[in-house]
């Protein structure tokens, strides 16, 4: 069962991978203007429209999809799975106000460092 769930994350991952380079390459275009390969796969995308559909919208689809359904049969066959998601849960419940503290600094780091980055490019 644990080889089934791991060759599914793998297909997953697989999945994700045309995508998530597309939105980096997106970001490494805008963030750092000479970036010339992140600019050739935003053309490459840009100019097949196939890859739009299946790239973008299909593979991460079929991705959702098969987490979805893997969560949902260990949901309903593994007892210790769903203790832990209550555990998991009744803990973030408990230290809310730290859990927010630490997603608003994360993303204080993330705007300081797209800020440094505008600065240093300029």
């Amino acid at each position: 069962m644990m080889v089934r769930r791991r060759a599914l994350v793998s297909i997953e991952l697989m999945f994700l991978l045309p995508s998530v380079l597309f939105m980096l390459s997106l970001f490494t275009r805008s963030a750092f203007h000479p970036a010339n390969a992140a600019a050739a796969v935003v053309a490459w995308y840009a100019t097949r429209l196939w890859t739009l559909w299946i790239f973008l919208l299909g593979l991460p689809f079929a991705a959702l999809v098969i987490g979805y359904t893997t969560l949902l049969g260990s949901w309903r066959d593994d007892r210790a799975f769903r203790l832990a998601t209550v555990q998991m849960c009744s803990a973030l419940r408990t230290h809310v106000a730290m859990l927010l503290a630490a997603v608003a600094a994360v993303m204080a780091a993330a705007v300081l460092m797209v800020v440094v980055l505008h600065m240093a490019a300029n």
